[in-house]
């Protein structure tokens, strides 16, 4: 059973090899996947799940609880952000982590089609976005967060904390960046990039009618 952490990055795949049906594929799907998960962790969970409506979509929970092959604490990211704080000191180890989890997302996609993400993945998603587009971060701060689900998967209300229960949802995030640029970013629950916006709010001159 997975333990209800707030703070905790979920990654849900769906695919049919998770289904009890075909107990010896689901048996070494699950195996496959725990050894790629160690390349990244020793501390995560998995929870099998099924996130169909109307019809059966086999699926599995990955809940990271440490990212072990970085210098930072991804809980320590999460209190800064959650708690109003600006992320201004070793942003470059918290970038570098950002980067640890997404090459992971890209070995989970080559194996599997279907994948969904949770919010807390979603922000870090956000973050290396940035880092890549700005070639200096002096400061980052979590301005905005918003989450747009939609249909729940209703049998699944006992984890609705979790990201089986709303796997289908935008993630809207606005950030603070280096005191003066905004960033308006919107990323699906695939990980996909939908709204990717950004303006320097320290020159009045983009103020300006039709500017």
């Amino acid at each position: 059973m997975i333990r209800k952490v707030a703070n905790n990055i979920e990654i849900l795949i769906s695919d049919w090899v998770f289904d009890s049906e075909f107990l010896d594929k689901q048996e070494q799907a699950i195996k496959n996947l725990e050894n790629d998960v160690k390349e990244l962790t020793t501390n995560f969970e998995l929870r099998l799940s099924n996130i169909g409506l109307g019809a059966d979509s086999p699926s599995i929970l990955i809940h990271l609880l440490a990212v072990v092959n970085s210098t930072v604490n991804v809980d320590t990211l999460f209190a800064i952000f959650y708690g109003g704080e600006i992320l201004k000191n070793n942003i470059s180890a918290w970038v570098s982590m950002t980067k640890s989890i997404t090459s992971f997302l890209k070995k989970l996609k080559k194996k599997h089609k279907d994948i969904r993400i949770n919010n807390k993945t979603a922000l870090l998603l956000a973050l290396e976005l940035i880092s890549k587009k700005e070639a200096k971060l002096s400061s980052i701060e979590l301005a905005m967060e918003k989450t747009f689900t939609g249909t729940p998967v209703f049998f699944k209300k006992k984890f609705k904390e979790h990201l089986d229960y709303n796997p289908d949802a935008l993630y809207l995030f606005g950030f603070k960046v280096n005191d003066e640029i905004i960033y308006i970013l919107g990323i699906k629950s695939n990980g996909k990039i939908e709204i990717n916006y950004s303006l320097k709010i320290n020159e009045w001159w983009t103020f300006l009618e039709d500017n």
